[in-house]
Protein backbone atom coordinates (compact mmCIF):
# COMPACT_ATOMS: atom_id res chain seq x y z
CA UNK A 1 0.00 0.00 0.00
CA UNK A 2 0.99 3.65 -0.44
CA UNK A 3 1.31 4.54 3.20
CA UNK A 4 4.23 6.97 3.26
CA UNK A 5 5.16 10.26 1.64
CA UNK A 6 8.10 8.64 -0.12
CA UNK A 7 5.89 5.99 -1.67
CA UNK A 8 3.49 8.65 -2.91
CA UNK A 9 6.41 10.46 -4.52
CA UNK A 10 7.00 7.44 -6.74
CA UNK A 11 3.52 7.77 -8.32
CA UNK A 12 3.41 9.83 -11.55
CA UNK A 13 1.76 13.25 -11.05
CA UNK A 14 -1.15 12.51 -13.38
CA UNK A 15 -1.97 9.28 -11.54
CA UNK A 16 -1.66 10.96 -8.16
CA UNK A 17 -4.09 13.74 -9.15
CA UNK A 18 -6.67 11.18 -10.24
CA UNK A 19 -6.31 9.38 -6.92
CA UNK A 20 -6.73 12.58 -4.92
CA UNK A 21 -9.82 13.58 -6.91
CA UNK A 22 -11.33 10.19 -6.29
CA UNK A 23 -10.74 10.10 -2.52
CA UNK A 24 -14.08 11.75 -1.54
CA UNK A 25 -15.95 9.02 -3.41
CA UNK A 26 -14.78 6.33 -1.01
CA UNK A 27 -16.45 5.58 2.31
CA UNK A 28 -13.19 5.19 4.19
CA UNK A 29 -9.49 5.99 3.97
CA UNK A 30 -8.78 2.24 3.98
CA UNK A 31 -10.73 1.88 0.74
CA UNK A 32 -8.77 4.77 -0.75
CA UNK A 33 -5.49 3.12 0.24
CA UNK A 34 -6.55 -0.11 -1.44
CA UNK A 35 -7.36 1.71 -4.68
CA UNK A 36 -4.04 3.59 -4.48
CA UNK A 37 -2.18 0.28 -4.18
CA UNK A 38 -4.04 -1.16 -7.17
CA UNK A 39 -3.24 1.86 -9.32
CA UNK A 40 0.37 1.78 -8.17
CA UNK A 41 0.76 -1.88 -9.18
CA UNK A 42 -0.94 -1.35 -12.54
CA UNK A 43 1.27 1.64 -13.29
CA UNK A 44 4.56 -0.26 -12.97
CA UNK A 45 5.85 -2.74 -15.52
CA UNK A 46 8.08 -5.72 -14.75
CA UNK A 47 11.12 -3.95 -16.18
CA UNK A 48 10.33 -0.84 -14.16
CA UNK A 49 10.02 -2.87 -10.96
CA UNK A 50 13.34 -4.60 -11.61
CA UNK A 51 15.03 -1.28 -12.32
CA UNK A 52 13.58 0.00 -9.05
CA UNK A 53 14.87 -3.07 -7.23
CA UNK A 54 18.44 -2.45 -8.41
CA UNK A 55 18.18 1.28 -7.67
CA UNK A 56 16.92 0.54 -4.15
CA UNK A 57 19.87 -1.78 -3.52
CA UNK A 58 22.33 0.82 -4.75
CA UNK A 59 20.69 3.52 -2.66
CA UNK A 60 20.94 1.36 0.46
CA UNK A 61 24.63 0.59 -0.15
CA UNK A 62 25.57 4.22 -0.65
CA UNK A 63 23.27 5.57 2.10
CA UNK A 64 24.50 3.07 4.70
CA UNK A 65 28.11 4.07 4.01
CA UNK A 66 27.62 7.88 4.05
CA UNK A 67 29.25 8.19 7.47
CA UNK A 68 32.43 6.40 6.29
CA UNK A 69 35.57 7.95 4.85
CA UNK A 70 36.12 7.73 1.09
CA UNK A 71 38.54 4.84 1.53
CA UNK A 72 36.21 2.93 3.88
CA UNK A 73 33.22 3.52 1.62
CA UNK A 74 35.12 2.38 -1.48
CA UNK A 75 36.26 -0.80 0.27
CA UNK A 76 32.69 -1.57 1.34
CA UNK A 77 31.27 -0.96 -2.14
CA UNK A 78 33.95 -3.16 -3.73
CA UNK A 79 33.27 -5.94 -1.20
CA UNK A 80 29.53 -5.69 -1.87
CA UNK A 81 30.27 -5.80 -5.62
CA UNK A 82 28.08 -2.78 -6.40
CA UNK A 83 29.47 -3.03 -9.92
CA UNK A 84 27.12 -5.97 -10.51
CA UNK A 85 24.14 -3.78 -9.72
CA UNK A 86 25.32 -1.23 -12.27
CA UNK A 87 25.81 -4.07 -14.76
CA UNK A 88 22.20 -5.17 -14.26
CA UNK A 89 20.94 -1.61 -14.61
CA UNK A 90 22.89 -1.33 -17.84
CA UNK A 91 21.40 -4.59 -19.12
CA UNK A 92 17.84 -3.65 -18.17
CA UNK A 93 17.96 -0.16 -19.66
CA UNK A 94 19.47 -1.59 -22.84
CA UNK A 95 16.68 -4.16 -23.12
CA UNK A 96 13.92 -1.54 -22.91
CA UNK A 97 15.73 0.98 -25.09
CA UNK A 98 13.14 0.64 -27.86
CA UNK A 99 10.53 2.09 -25.48
CA UNK A 100 12.36 5.46 -25.57
CA UNK A 101 15.58 5.13 -27.54
CA UNK A 102 17.18 8.50 -26.83
CA UNK A 103 16.40 8.44 -23.10
CA UNK A 104 17.42 4.85 -22.41
CA UNK A 105 20.55 5.13 -24.59
CA UNK A 106 21.68 7.93 -22.28
CA UNK A 107 20.83 5.92 -19.15
CA UNK A 108 22.60 2.84 -20.52
CA UNK A 109 25.68 4.98 -21.10
CA UNK A 110 25.48 6.39 -17.56
CA UNK A 111 25.19 2.95 -15.96
CA UNK A 112 28.02 1.67 -18.18
CA UNK A 113 30.26 4.54 -17.08
CA UNK A 114 29.44 3.90 -13.41
CA UNK A 115 30.27 0.20 -13.55
CA UNK A 116 33.27 1.01 -15.75
CA UNK A 117 35.06 3.16 -13.16
CA UNK A 118 34.67 0.38 -10.58
CA UNK A 119 35.99 -2.10 -13.15
CA UNK A 120 39.00 0.06 -13.97
CA UNK A 121 39.81 0.45 -10.29
CA UNK A 122 39.44 -3.30 -9.69
CA UNK A 123 41.82 -4.01 -12.61
CA UNK A 124 44.40 -1.56 -11.30
CA UNK A 125 44.30 -3.16 -7.84
CA UNK A 126 44.63 -6.63 -9.39
CA UNK A 127 47.67 -5.63 -11.46
CA UNK A 128 49.43 -4.23 -8.40
CA UNK A 129 48.73 -7.43 -6.46
CA UNK A 130 50.09 -9.58 -9.30
CA UNK A 131 53.29 -7.52 -9.35
CA UNK A 132 53.74 -8.32 -5.64
CA UNK A 133 52.86 -12.01 -5.99
CA UNK A 134 55.29 -12.68 -8.85
CA UNK A 135 57.98 -10.78 -6.95
CA UNK A 136 58.44 -7.80 -9.26
CA UNK A 137 58.89 -5.01 -6.67
CA UNK A 138 60.11 -2.56 -9.31
CA UNK A 139 56.60 -2.62 -10.85
CA UNK A 140 54.64 -2.31 -7.61
CA UNK A 141 55.05 1.51 -7.42
CA UNK A 142 54.10 1.81 -11.11
CA UNK A 143 50.82 -0.02 -10.64
CA UNK A 144 50.14 1.66 -7.31
CA UNK A 145 50.23 4.99 -9.16
CA UNK A 146 47.76 3.56 -11.71
CA UNK A 147 45.57 2.38 -8.85
CA UNK A 148 45.50 5.83 -7.26
CA UNK A 149 44.69 7.37 -10.64
CA UNK A 150 41.78 4.94 -11.17
CA UNK A 151 40.57 5.63 -7.65
CA UNK A 152 40.58 9.38 -8.28
CA UNK A 153 38.50 8.94 -11.46
CA UNK A 154 36.08 6.66 -9.61
CA UNK A 155 35.56 9.12 -6.78
CA UNK A 156 35.13 12.04 -9.17
CA UNK A 157 32.60 10.11 -11.29
CA UNK A 158 30.59 8.96 -8.27
CA UNK A 159 30.58 12.41 -6.70
CA UNK A 160 29.44 13.99 -9.97
CA UNK A 161 26.65 11.38 -10.18
CA UNK A 162 25.34 12.45 -6.77
CA UNK A 163 25.42 8.90 -5.42
CA UNK A 164 28.49 9.42 -3.24
CA UNK A 165 27.12 12.20 -1.06
CA UNK A 166 23.35 12.37 -1.76
CA UNK A 167 22.24 8.83 -2.69
CA UNK A 168 18.62 9.17 -1.53
CA UNK A 169 17.98 12.34 -3.50
CA UNK A 170 19.86 11.07 -6.55
CA UNK A 171 17.90 7.82 -6.69
CA UNK A 172 14.60 9.61 -6.06
CA UNK A 173 15.23 11.97 -8.98
CA UNK A 174 16.32 9.09 -11.19
CA UNK A 175 13.15 7.15 -10.39
CA UNK A 176 11.02 10.21 -11.15
CA UNK A 177 12.80 10.59 -14.48
CA UNK A 178 12.17 6.93 -15.31
CA UNK A 179 8.49 7.35 -14.44
CA UNK A 180 8.17 10.43 -16.62
CA UNK A 181 10.15 9.38 -19.70
CA UNK A 182 9.92 5.59 -19.70
CA UNK A 183 7.13 4.22 -21.88
CA UNK A 184 6.29 1.25 -19.70
CA UNK A 185 4.08 -1.61 -20.87
CA UNK A 186 1.76 -3.92 -18.95
CA UNK A 187 3.33 -7.11 -17.56
CA UNK A 188 1.96 -9.50 -20.20
CA UNK A 189 2.90 -7.31 -23.15
CA UNK A 190 6.29 -6.50 -21.70
CA UNK A 191 7.06 -10.15 -20.98
CA UNK A 192 6.68 -10.86 -24.71
CA UNK A 193 8.82 -7.84 -25.52
CA UNK A 194 11.62 -9.01 -23.20
CA UNK A 195 11.58 -12.55 -24.63
CA UNK A 196 11.88 -11.15 -28.15
CA UNK A 197 14.76 -8.99 -26.94
CA UNK A 198 16.62 -12.04 -25.62
CA UNK A 199 16.10 -13.85 -28.91
CA UNK A 200 17.16 -10.84 -31.01
CA UNK A 201 20.39 -10.48 -29.08
CA UNK A 202 21.23 -14.18 -29.53
CA UNK A 203 20.49 -13.90 -33.26
CA UNK A 204 22.92 -10.99 -33.52
CA UNK A 205 25.67 -13.11 -31.95
CA UNK A 206 24.83 -16.02 -34.25
CA UNK A 207 25.02 -13.79 -37.34
CA UNK A 208 28.40 -12.49 -36.18
CA UNK A 209 29.75 -16.03 -35.89
CA UNK A 210 28.44 -16.95 -39.36
CA UNK A 211 30.11 -13.85 -40.80
CA UNK A 212 33.43 -14.62 -39.10
CA UNK A 213 33.25 -11.35 -37.20
CA UNK A 214 35.39 -12.69 -34.33
CA UNK A 215 38.18 -14.25 -36.41
CA UNK A 216 40.86 -11.59 -36.09
CA UNK A 217 44.59 -11.62 -35.33
CA UNK A 218 43.87 -8.63 -33.08
CA UNK A 219 42.85 -10.14 -29.72
CA UNK A 220 40.53 -7.22 -28.91
CA UNK A 221 38.64 -7.58 -32.22
CA UNK A 222 38.67 -11.37 -32.10
CA UNK A 223 38.63 -13.44 -28.91
CA UNK A 224 37.82 -10.58 -26.53
CA UNK A 225 35.00 -9.34 -28.75
CA UNK A 226 33.56 -12.87 -28.91
CA UNK A 227 33.59 -13.01 -25.11
CA UNK A 228 31.83 -9.65 -24.83
CA UNK A 229 29.12 -10.83 -27.22
CA UNK A 230 28.57 -14.11 -25.35
CA UNK A 231 28.63 -12.32 -22.02
CA UNK A 232 25.98 -9.88 -23.24
CA UNK A 233 23.55 -12.83 -23.41
CA UNK A 234 24.38 -13.68 -19.80
CA UNK A 235 24.06 -10.10 -18.59
CA UNK A 236 20.58 -9.77 -20.11
CA UNK A 237 19.31 -12.85 -18.32
CA UNK A 238 21.13 -11.93 -15.11
CA UNK A 239 19.50 -8.49 -15.19
CA UNK A 240 16.11 -10.23 -15.09
CA UNK A 241 16.84 -12.50 -12.13
CA UNK A 242 13.61 -13.14 -10.33
CA UNK A 243 11.78 -12.95 -13.63
CA UNK A 244 13.75 -15.72 -15.34
CA UNK A 245 13.74 -19.47 -14.77
CA UNK A 246 16.41 -21.72 -16.29
CA UNK A 247 14.67 -24.83 -17.61
CA UNK A 248 16.26 -28.01 -19.00
CA UNK A 249 15.11 -29.28 -22.39
CA UNK A 250 13.87 -32.83 -22.86
CA UNK A 251 14.95 -33.16 -26.52
CA UNK A 252 18.49 -31.80 -26.36
CA UNK A 253 20.48 -32.51 -29.57
CA UNK A 254 23.34 -34.99 -29.24
CA UNK A 255 26.03 -32.44 -30.01
CA UNK A 256 24.88 -30.00 -27.36
CA UNK A 257 24.24 -32.74 -24.80
CA UNK A 258 27.73 -34.14 -25.33
CA UNK A 259 29.30 -30.69 -25.02
CA UNK A 260 27.36 -29.97 -21.85
CA UNK A 261 28.43 -33.26 -20.21
CA UNK A 262 32.03 -32.65 -21.25
CA UNK A 263 32.06 -29.20 -19.60
CA UNK A 264 30.23 -30.51 -16.53
CA UNK A 265 32.93 -33.17 -16.05
CA UNK A 266 35.58 -30.45 -16.23
CA UNK A 267 33.66 -28.12 -13.92
CA UNK A 268 31.24 -29.76 -11.44
CA UNK A 269 30.07 -26.25 -10.43
CA UNK A 270 28.90 -25.52 -13.96
CA UNK A 271 25.26 -25.27 -12.87
CA UNK A 272 26.03 -23.04 -9.92
CA UNK A 273 28.11 -20.22 -11.39
CA UNK A 274 27.32 -16.54 -10.84
CA UNK A 275 25.16 -16.65 -13.97
CA UNK A 276 23.62 -20.13 -13.79
CA UNK A 277 22.73 -20.60 -10.14
CA UNK A 278 19.01 -20.57 -9.46
CA UNK A 279 17.33 -17.58 -7.85
CA UNK A 280 13.95 -16.98 -6.25
CA UNK A 281 11.18 -16.48 -8.82
CA UNK A 282 9.28 -13.28 -8.11
CA UNK A 283 6.54 -13.50 -10.75
CA UNK A 284 3.75 -15.96 -11.50
CA UNK A 285 4.79 -16.52 -15.11
CA UNK A 286 8.59 -16.38 -15.41
CA UNK A 287 10.48 -16.24 -18.69
CA UNK A 288 11.89 -19.71 -19.44
CA UNK A 289 15.50 -19.86 -20.63
CA UNK A 290 17.11 -23.08 -22.01
CA UNK A 291 19.32 -24.22 -19.14
CA UNK A 292 21.91 -26.40 -20.88
CA UNK A 293 22.66 -23.99 -23.72
CA UNK A 294 22.81 -21.09 -21.26
CA UNK A 295 25.22 -23.02 -19.03
CA UNK A 296 27.52 -23.75 -21.98
CA UNK A 297 27.51 -20.06 -22.98
CA UNK A 298 28.33 -19.14 -19.37
CA UNK A 299 31.24 -21.56 -19.24
CA UNK A 300 32.62 -20.35 -22.58
CA UNK A 301 32.50 -16.73 -21.45
CA UNK A 302 34.17 -17.67 -18.16
CA UNK A 303 36.93 -19.70 -19.83
CA UNK A 304 37.69 -16.94 -22.33
CA UNK A 305 37.67 -14.53 -19.40
CA UNK A 306 40.40 -16.53 -17.64
CA UNK A 307 42.61 -16.36 -20.73
CA UNK A 308 41.69 -12.71 -21.18
CA UNK A 309 42.99 -11.96 -17.68
CA UNK A 310 46.36 -13.47 -18.60
CA UNK A 311 46.60 -11.65 -21.92
CA UNK A 312 45.47 -8.37 -20.35
CA UNK A 313 47.99 -8.67 -17.53
CA UNK A 314 50.79 -9.44 -19.98
CA UNK A 315 49.90 -6.41 -22.10
CA UNK A 316 49.90 -4.01 -19.14
CA UNK A 317 53.09 -5.47 -17.67
CA UNK A 318 54.83 -5.23 -21.04
CA UNK A 319 53.85 -1.55 -21.29
CA UNK A 320 55.08 -0.95 -17.73
CA UNK A 321 58.42 -2.67 -18.32
CA UNK A 322 59.00 -0.86 -21.61
CA UNK A 323 58.30 2.46 -19.87
CA UNK A 324 61.19 1.83 -17.46
CA UNK A 325 63.54 0.59 -20.18
CA UNK A 326 63.52 -3.16 -19.46
CA UNK A 327 65.22 -5.43 -22.01
CA UNK A 328 63.18 -7.73 -24.33
CA UNK A 329 64.71 -10.76 -22.58
CA UNK A 330 63.61 -9.55 -19.16
CA UNK A 331 60.14 -8.71 -20.47
CA UNK A 332 59.79 -12.29 -21.77
CA UNK A 333 60.89 -13.67 -18.41
CA UNK A 334 58.18 -11.64 -16.67
CA UNK A 335 55.59 -12.80 -19.22
CA UNK A 336 56.46 -16.40 -18.38
CA UNK A 337 56.09 -15.67 -14.65
CA UNK A 338 52.61 -14.30 -15.33
CA UNK A 339 51.66 -17.51 -17.20
CA UNK A 340 52.83 -19.61 -14.26
CA UNK A 341 51.02 -17.37 -11.78
CA UNK A 342 47.68 -17.83 -13.57
CA UNK A 343 48.46 -21.53 -14.25
CA UNK A 344 47.55 -21.20 -17.92
CA UNK A 345 49.72 -22.48 -20.76
CA UNK A 346 50.64 -20.20 -23.68
CA UNK A 347 47.81 -20.08 -26.23
CA UNK A 348 46.96 -18.80 -29.70
CA UNK A 349 44.01 -16.48 -29.15
CA UNK A 350 42.95 -16.55 -32.81
CA UNK A 351 42.87 -20.35 -32.88
CA UNK A 352 40.91 -20.39 -29.62
CA UNK A 353 38.33 -18.01 -31.07
CA UNK A 354 38.05 -20.11 -34.22
CA UNK A 355 37.65 -23.32 -32.23
CA UNK A 356 34.81 -21.93 -30.11
CA UNK A 357 33.05 -20.45 -33.12
CA UNK A 358 33.37 -23.71 -35.06
CA UNK A 359 31.86 -25.74 -32.24
CA UNK A 360 29.02 -23.26 -31.79
CA UNK A 361 28.32 -23.54 -35.52
CA UNK A 362 28.59 -27.35 -35.65
CA UNK A 363 26.28 -27.94 -32.67
CA UNK A 364 23.93 -25.11 -33.73
CA UNK A 365 23.84 -24.16 -30.06
CA UNK A 366 22.64 -20.59 -30.53
CA UNK A 367 19.98 -21.72 -32.99
CA UNK A 368 18.58 -24.17 -30.41
CA UNK A 369 18.89 -21.54 -27.68
CA UNK A 370 16.78 -19.14 -29.76
CA UNK A 371 14.28 -21.89 -30.57
CA UNK A 372 14.02 -22.81 -26.88
CA UNK A 373 13.27 -19.21 -25.91
CA UNK A 374 10.32 -19.35 -28.28
CA UNK A 375 8.89 -22.81 -27.60
CA UNK A 376 9.35 -22.75 -23.82
CA UNK A 377 7.45 -19.49 -23.54
CA UNK A 378 4.59 -20.23 -25.92
CA UNK A 379 1.13 -20.40 -24.27
CA UNK A 380 0.22 -23.99 -23.46
CA UNK A 381 -2.60 -25.40 -25.52
CA UNK A 382 -5.57 -26.74 -23.63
Amino acid sequence: MLTTVNELKEVPLKTLLLILLALPLFQSFAQAQEICAQVFEQDHSMARRFLNQELDTIQTLFADSKHLSDDQKLKLLMNEEVRKNFFRLQGLSQMVMAQNTKFFAKKTSNFKDWQGVFGDYDLAVSLRKVAVKIDEPVLEPYFRAKELQAKEVLLQTMKESGLWESPEQTIRLLKAELDKKGRWSEDKKERKFLIENLRDRAEEVQKGIKAGAFDSPDIEKGLHRLRRQLRSLLIQVNALKGLVELQPETDLPTGINGWFNELLAQNPKLMNSKYTKSSEILVEQPIKVPQYEFSIISELAGTIGDYKDVAETQIYFKEALESIGASPVYIQQVQSKIQRHFKIEPFDHQEMSRGIQNRLAQTKLLKHYIKGLKTMNEPKKL
